[in-house]
């Protein structure tokens, strides 16, 4: 029995990113299935499947469990599909699907079953972009038409975006912007190519015009939100004027992604020409409601957008208050939506250590992060950030050298973001 559902555990860790070697990990792997499909699982079950306790046969209720958990109806569909779901068979009927230039009914059942396993969303993305490269809008619109919402693993969905996106800015943007009006109706585009690949390299053009065709297309309140406010730090750090605008909080705002929360609080923090005690209130209430909710990992996704906006405000105080109080959710998490958030985090604590007087620490913080891990949508973005705490610690140590070389790397960031509001930390922070 063991060599029948030994699979089935492997790609359950796949799906959950979760590795299991302590039985501590076991707890990450419960929560994810508890939170992805409507019959939970014990923890002591686990132990036994995973050889923590004594092993003993699984019943087929936990097997469909399991299986349900990967998106199949059953234990018996998991592995009556199971070819479809190697990676290896499913490279290749994605190039048999491509020689015809159209999909079938087989086909997108093909497609939905390589799909729940997340080692093939890459594969499945090239896929896409293959058709996009062709201009064949009608099979794209029905692939995304027809392909289930959790058709794609959230756990890489990030890369999905990336290399759909960058193949629509590769192609004649007149018909990437077609392509764009015929498939942002559908939620699984517009959840996982424009509202994934939040691009603040081309706020000020090309996506600016993607933005535009999201809130013509949709009628979320989400989306609405997301659109308004990325036109807000579009103003705010391009140096125009910001402070007219007013973004109302929806009513629905307490069920939005915890990111988008998290923008809304960044953007009420930047807004304001002082310190904001109420809306500093409002972010410690939902950290620690995360915690009450047995949803740390939540927290890492909420300050994503709320770190970046307390550095740029100089607002160390609240950002300390963070750290200390969330330290461990912050920075030793290992559940981060992605290695942006991680970098913001080590340029945060650069910034703290560098109030507290303490260079060697902040460079420390610094030498830590992985700019080249960053996602490209915020890579720029990020590097600003970075760069201009690098700028600060070269300025304080008074190495003329690397104060000018940072210098030209910002000016550069800046002619291509647009952000002209870095300007200033080239005046602060230049040594003459």
């Amino acid at each position: 029995m063991q060599n029948e559902y030994s699979q089935l555990l492997l790609d359950v860790q796949k799906k959950s990113n979760v590795t299991v070697s302590k039985s501590r990990d076991l707890r990450f792997l419960k929560q994810d299935i508890d939170d992805n499909s409507e019959l939970g699982i014990g923890f002591n079950t686990l132990r036994r499947l995973f050889g923590f306790l004594e092993k003993t046969t699984p019943s087929i209720s936990t097997l469909n469990i399991l299986s349900v958990y990967l998106g199949f109806s059953s234990y018996s569909s998991y592995k009556q599909n199971i070819i479809n779901y190697d990676d290896w068979y499913f490279q290749q009927n994605l190039q048999r699907i491509q020689s015809t230039n159209t999909v079938t009914s087989e086909d997108i059942e093909t497609l939905r079953i390589g799909l729940l396993n997340s080692a093939n969303t890459v594969y499945f993305a090239y896929f896409f972009s293959y058709f996009i490269e062709k201009n064949n809008i009608k099979t794209l619109e029905e692939i995304v038409k027809r392909i289930p919402k959790n058709g794609i693993s959230e756990a890489n969905n990030l890369k999905f975006a990336t290399i759909v996106s960058l193949s629509l800015y590769r192609i004649d943007e007149k018909n990437a912007f077609n392509i764009y009006k015929r498939l942002v109706k559908y939620d699984n585009f517009r959840n996982n190519v424009p509202l994934l690949y939040i691009d603040y390299s081309n706020l000020h053009n090309k996506y600016a015009k993607i933005l535009t065709i999201v809130k013509q297309q949709s009628k979320r309140e989400d989306d609405a939100l997301f659109v308004e406010l990325m036109r807000f730090y579009w103003k705010f750090y391009s140096s125009k004027k910001y402070l007219h605008i007013e973004i109302k909080k929806p009513a629905q705002f307490e069920t939005f992604h915890r990111v988008l929360q998290g923008r809304y609080y960044a953007y009420l923090l930047l807004k304001s020409e002082s310190r904001n005690s109420d809306v500093e209130k409002k972010i410690i209430f939902s950290c620690k409601k995360s915690i009450q909710n047995k949803s740390i990992y939540e927290i890492s996704y909420l300050l994503e957008e709320i770190i970046p906006s307390l550095i740029f405000k100089k607002n160390f105080t609240f950002l300390n208050e963070l750290v200390n109080t969330f330290y461990e959710e912050i920075l030793e998490t290992d559940r981060w939506s992605s290695k942006t958030g991680h970098a913001l985090s080590l340029i945060a604590m650069a910034n703290l250590n560098i109030e507290k007087d303490n260079l060697t620490i902040a460079q420390i913080n610094l030498n830590l992060v992985e700019l080249e891990k960053v996602e490209l949508s915020y890579s720029d973005y990020v590097s600003l950030f970075y760069y201009q705490t690098k700028l600060k610690i070269s300025y304080l140590k008074n190495v003329k050298d690397d104060n000018k070389k940072i210098q030209l790397i910002i000016e550069n960031l800046i002619q291509k973001t647009k952000f002209t509001k870095f300007n200033q930390s080239l005046i602060d922070f230049k040594i003459s």
